[in-house]
């Protein structure tokens, strides 16, 4: 019975790497991914100002640096991979630096999240599904690892769930149903803490477990005021307030 036990866990998590593995290769992050080829300006926590177009992969982000500023010092890009993200403070895009197309692009991107056909709502009802069944799916796998006997099985029981998460939490999609509710509102996106704090009013357009998206947002640039879009980390921010009633 033990062993047969001890058997079906070792072999379900070697199927969950697998799956986990193929997933996570496939999939980018929802934030990201829609600012694909546009150009962007990227504050880092150590201070670094990176200023290029951005483009998204699964391992990571790289941007590509004006080319008269690449000939000066000749380095094209910077490359930030996916284990740096917490590195991230803010993305931004400027609404002015986009070409017509890149303008058009974004807009219509925002009116099929804000206005969706039945078929791009179908498939987000079904990613919140399947991240609102992570947790409990993860949980479920523990159980029964450790209900299958004392020897040997404790040490397995962490490791099934947590590849278990890592399996179903690799759609990158971590389902809030506060933030959900939001989705096309105005809300006040609070980025830092204390003295150290921005506050960016504007169109709640995604999140993802590490990332939020804001769009329309008034920002600061120098003595000028232009519109343009953020992201900020969620590791250093959060949506705090309705900008609007509801």
């Amino acid at each position: 019975m033990l062993d047969d036990a001890l058997l079906i866990a070792v072999l379900s998590i070697f199927v969950a790497t697998i799956l986990a593995a193929l997933i996570a290769g496939r999939v980018r992050d929802p934030c990201l991914k829609q600012w694909s080829g546009y150009p962007v300006r990227v504050a880092l926590l150590r201070g670094d100002q990176i200023r290029g177009r951005m483009h998204d992969e699964t391992s990571g982000i790289e941007f590509y640096v004006d080319e008269a500023l690449a000939e000066t010092s000749g380095r094209h890009s910077f490359v930030l991979y996916k284990e740096e993200y917490g590195e991230i403070v803010t993305i931004v895009r400027f609404l002015d630096e986009l070409t017509a197309d890149q303008r058009r692009r974004r807009d219509g991107a925002l009116r099929h999240a804000y206005h969706p056909g039945p078929l791009r709502r179908g498939a987000r009802t079904a990613r919140n599904w399947l991240n609102t069944l992570k947790d409990a799916a993860g949980d479920a796998a523990s159980v029964v690892v450790k209900s299958s006997g004392p020897v040997g099985m404790a040490g397995q029981s962490g490791r099934v769930s947590a590849t278990s998460a890592t399996v179903l939490g690799a759609v990158g999609r971590a389902y809030d149903p506060l933030l959900e509710r939001h989705i096309g509102s105005k809300v006040i996106l609070v980025v830092g803490a204390d003295d150290d704090r921005t506050e960016y009013v504007g169109t709640f357009r995604e999140y993802s477990g590490q990332f939020l998206s804001v769009v329309d947002v008034d920002l600061r640039d120098g003595s000028q005021t232009r519109t343009g879009d953020v992201i900020a980390s969620r590791s250093r921010a959060a949506i705090r307030h309705a900008a609007e009633s509801r």
